[in-house]
């Protein structure tokens, strides 16, 4: 797929379906979501799943560190690109941001919030890996991070994650003012 601008896809309030099991895979594929987070693929069957995403106008991002049999070094990261054809990853590693970005690669950059020295941490590595995205866990603190991310960055997309079931907390996500989320719950899905 061709490689469109971040706030083609990062708009706002955007729903990204986060495939877990491949047997949910076609539903993700019939959802509105430009975008599908393949949370748990292994490398042997990320071609094709991949390949069948793009079928359908979707992206494919991928979660470096769930991949089974991969690394995400700067050869990994490669074949990311240009043999399993993906569009972006998610990651929770500053130096791997930075490696998919200069292989023309999106890159969301994952932040888990527990106390002021994560907050600290996150801010330090925004402020370094220049992602294209963030994804802020688990979302109930996502609310309340929001603004220190902003004051490092204030164009960055948020996405929040984790602990999203209900459509109440949708709303109440978009009425914060993050730009998306990421969810495994499918009645959510668009």
């Amino acid at each position: 797929m061709n490689k469109r601008r971040v706030g083609d896809i990062f708009s706002d309030k955007l729903i990204i379906p986060s495939v877990k099991k491949l047997k949910y895979l076609n539903e993700a594929l019939k959802s509105s979501a430009p975008v599908l987070y393949l949370s748990n693929v292994h490398i042997g069957n990320l071609k094709s799943i991949s390949e069948t995403c793009h079928k359908k106008s979707k992206f494919v991002f991928v979660h470096t560190n769930l991949i089974g049999g991969f690394k995400a070094d700067h050869t990994g990261i490669k074949l990311l690109k240009n043999f399993f054809r993906v569009d972006g990853l998610f990651s929770t590693n500053p130096q791997t941001i930075s490696l998919a970005k200069k292989e023309g690669l999106y890159a969301v950059q994952r932040f888990f919030f527990m106390d002021s020295m994560s907050t600290d941490f996150a801010l330090e590595s925004l402020r370094s890996s220049n992602p294209d995205a963030c994804e802020l866990l688990p979302s109930p603190l996502a609310l309340k991070v929001k603004k220190k991310i902003k004051s490092v960055n204030p164009d960055i997309p948020l996405l929040a994650a984790g602990y999203i079931d209900n459509r109440k907390f949708v709303e109440k996500i978009f009425e914060a003012g993050l730009d998306g989320l990421t969810t495994s719950s499918k009645d959510l899905w668009p």
